[in-house]
């Protein structure tokens, strides 16, 4: 395996995974990027694989806050050229352990993701009657390296490659100037990391295979006969009214058990008793805390009745349908027609009190859910301005694309479209949002060049009931909230930019710099990034002929 991994046309297909992210060109401690990179480079990092002499730098560690304010969370910034040898090492992992992954797993899996694993709950989940909500404490920060090493050699018995691993988990952090060699955890934010989690956590999802087939019993579910009497006698709003079901699921005669997993939270549907569910979730955590030196959060594990509240799993919230609320059927047998309720599918419900009270928090709504105008946006241009709102809409829509009460969401688009008016009157000092739609029609088209740039159109509500594999329905729209919510732009686009050296207007081009330096400290600077430092810039317009004059040391000062 370590032969196949130094090969150069592996480590040249990881580099070319690597080489278009923009987050891959992040510096590490060294200050070393993808540029430059030649063949030679690759050649010289295949010996030193094959001879042992391959050592994994240090990760530049930063500490992000949470989104619930609670803390921060530890991510590791790891060496652009050492995450080649990383994107090596997880195209063998995948080739090798994906096969063998359970089909209950979503989470960092090609082809799968927030919606597949939604997907499964919906097709799956029917006539359940508890949810377990499960979350693993701290997953990524307390891996157990030797139990994580022993569980790959497993499947592979190359010693170098298992040696590299180690010394993957083995690198460390810097962090405040200080060194830190972690005994567990892996490496937060690193490329192998997401696949480690899946291999340890594997052992995790077969247990949970032999806890269901121990658990079920039973065919069929035992008829209620005081159900099946008012149901022959057609009495449907009597059986809604006192809340009878037609199956009795206090007695043990029939039980089924349904697991979905995504990382390092999962969520459990039992059919059978509260105390099944209790049972089921101390056997959990003394396997967890036994076999793979793990914790169950025991305050997030929740047990929650599936037809009286909802649990909320991968932003969002999940029931089964109340009796009353289930469609009714009419049957008839002998010549007698009775009524009688059905089962559905699970709902699955976009958490619109929870969105609106992010967009609270953010400053796009008042207290309560009115609309505001935001001042973060106050600095920017009206086209990104109109544009970020449109990015936000798009985002959670199209998550929430298969939410039973995607009409709901009106009121978001309500709220961050009415925010966007607001903020627009508020930065041209227009008196009213009235005069907003005037100027720019009620869909927002900001019009360039006779061009449409941008625009925030009017939604239909009818409910897609669809689910897809699109970047956007990876990320939780909570989170994704929080991200957009501190994104910044330039106020201009500096494209359209003439040259700040001889102003001209052809042939523009953007030079960039990856670290400026302090105009006022820096006294050997040469006038450009003296230029670029007092704007405050790591990009710049020049033309063709000025780039290539700086570049060659021939651009003169600007007089």
């Amino acid at each position: 395996m370590l032969r196949l991994l130094s090969d150069t046309d592996i480590l040249l297909a990881a580099y070319t995974k690597l080489k278009s992210s923009p987050g891959n060109m992040t510096p590490g401690i060294d200050k070393e990027t993808l540029d430059g990179l030649n063949l030679s480079w690759f050649q010289n990092l295949q010996k030193d694989l094959n001879t042992n002499k391959f050592q994994f730098r240090p990760a530049r560690r930063l500490e992000i806050p949470k989104a619930n304010g609670k803390g921060t969370r530890p991510l590791g910034i790891a060496s652009p050229r050492d995450k080649i040898v990383q994107g090596a090492m997880l195209l063998i992992l995948e080739a090798i352990f994906e096969p063998t992954f359970s089909v209950h797993s979503h989470g960092f899996r090609p082809n799968r993701g927030c919606h597949s694993a939604l997907g499964q709950i919906k097709r799956t989940y029917t006539a359940v009657n508890w949810f377990i909500e499960g979350d693993i404490s701290k997953c990524f920060d307390t891996f157990d390296h030797k139990l994580l090493i022993k569980l790959v050699e497993k499947r592979i018995l190359d010693k170098g490659f298992t040696d590299l691993l180690h010394k993957a988990l083995k690198a460390g952090y810097l962090f405040q100037g200080q060194y830190f060699s972690p005994d567990l955890g892996t490496p937060q934010g690193s490329i192998v990391s997401p696949i480690l989690c899946n291999i340890l956590l594997h052992e995790f999802d077969n247990y949970i295979e032999n806890l269901r087939a121990n658990f079920e019993i039973g065919t069929r579910h035992k008829i209620n006969p005081e159900w099946r009497r008012l149901s022959r006698l057609g009495k449907i709003k009597t059986i809604h009214k006192n809340n009878i079901g037609s199956r009795f699921h206090k007695y043990s005669s029939y039980k089924r058990l349904k697991y979905v997993r995504y990382a390092d939270d999962f969520l459990i549907g039992i059919i059978g008793s509260k105390l099944d569910c209790i049972n089921l979730r101390d056997k959990i955590y003394t396997f967890l805390s036994q076999e793979l030196n793990l914790t169950l959060n025991l305050d997030k594990t929740k047990i929650t009745n599936a037809k009286e509240t909802m649990a909320h799993f991968l932003g969002s919230d999940i029931r089964i349908t109340p009796l009353s609320k289930r469609p009714v059927n009419k049957i008839t047998r002998g010549g007698t027609t009775y009524l009688s309720s059905v089962n559905t599918r699970p709902q699955l419900l976009a958490p619109i009190r929870k969105l609106v009270s992010k967009l609270e928090s953010k400053g796009i709504a008042k207290r309560g859910g009115a609309p505001t105008s935001w001042g973060h946006m106050y600095p920017f241009e009206v086209t990104h301005i109109v544009k970020h709102y449109y990015i936000m809409w798009k985002g959670i829509s199209n998550y929430y694309s298969f939410a039973n009460n995607y009409g709901m969401l009106g009121r978001i688009h309500y709220i961050l479209k009415y925010s966007c008016v607001l903020t627009l009157a508020s930065k041209l000092r227009l008196s009213t949002a009235k005069q907003v739609f005037k100027k720019y029609g009620k869909d927002l088209k900001i019009i360039e060049n006779n061009k449409v740039v941008a625009s925030f159109p009017q939604e239909s509500f009818a409910k897609p009931l669809t689910f897809h594999n699109s970047p956007l329905s990876k990320i939780n729209p909570l989170s994704r909230i929080d991200q957009l919510a501190k994104a910044t732009f330039r106020t201009k686009n500096i494209f359209d930019r003439c040259c700040t050296h001889c102003g001209s207007t052809e042939n523009t081009e953007v030079h960039h710099v990856r670290k400026l330096r302090d105009s006022s400290k820096a006294v050997k600077a040469d006038w450009l990034t003296t230029m670029m430092s007092r704007m405050n810039r790591k990009q710049i317009p020049l033309c063709k002929t000025c780039h290539i004059d700086y570049h060659r040391g021939r651009l003169s000062p600007k007089v």
